[in-house]
């Protein structure tokens, strides 16, 4: 009993639980010294089970309470590789989800930095593989409270949007990003290539670098996820 109510403790922060988990041990307690005197079994078998439903209700439910509504979250949802005027460029889909800390930071006009990063390769089967790619492009997202725009900013090129749902569904895409000529890709060749999204920290103002205990809240990375592409040989006689 002392385990069950020690790992439901730990599990539940609410003080209120806290209190009704005590409580629990407690008859806990009653009924087993209950059942050492003159308990029937029928009726401590009835009592098991209704104790054994709370612990299950105390022990699951207290801790999907406990988990945190708006974490931070990010995905590379889609790669779509293709050739543009001598160039290879990239169609990206992503997921972005930021937390509280981050969306109050942006209400507060500091400005966040989102980096997509590109790696792409070619396999050698007597070496290691061969590097071709390793680019990124970052954009800053940022909150403008004179004139409640938000602000999509690539380089010197800036883009406003009158609401929060529209900037977040504009960084979320990427569309017609040139990583790199053509001609640095052997036609009929298969390259590997790997795609993330990720907030730039490194970026932030400098107090929020320097503050160990609040790091966590401004992690967001996706995984890498990867792709294969090919360009193929020109045929005689095409345009």
């Amino acid at each position: 009993m002392a385990f069950f109510t020690g790992y439901l403790n730990e599990r539940c922060c609410e003080p209120r639980r806290r209190d009704c988990i005590n409580l629990f041990h407690n008859v806990l307690m009653m009924m087993f010294v209950t059942h050492r005197i003159n308990l029937k079994p029928a009726r401590w078998h009835r009592a098991g089970l209704s104790l054994a439903a709370l612990l299950i209700w105390f022990g699951f439910g207290a801790n999907a309470g406990a988990q945190p509504l708006s974490d931070a979250q990010a995905e590379v949802l889609r790669i779509e590789p293709m050739v543009v005027d001598g160039q290879l460029s990239m169609n990206i889909d992503t997921q972005l989800t930021l937390n509280n800390t981050m969306q109050q930071a942006l209400n507060r006009g500091l400005p966040l930095f989102f980096s997509i990063e590109v790696k792409i390769s070619q396999p050698r089967w007597w070496w290691f593989d061969k590097d071709l790619v390793d680019t990124r492009l970052t954009r800053r997202l940022s909150f403008n409270n004179l004139t409640q725009q938000w602000q999509i900013s690539t380089g010197d090129l800036s883009v406003a949007f009158s609401s929060f749902a529209q900037v977040q569904a504009a960084l979320r895409r990427v569309r017609n990003w040139p990583v790199a000529l053509s001609d640095r890709f052997n036609p009929d060749t298969t390259f590997e290539g790997r795609v993330r999204i990720r907030l730039d920290t490194t970026q932030l103002a400098r107090p929020l670098q320097l503050d160990p205990a609040n790091r966590n809240e401004w992690t967001l990375n996706s995984p890498w996820k990867a792709f294969e592409f090919m360009i193929r040989r020109p045929t005689a006689g095409a345009p």
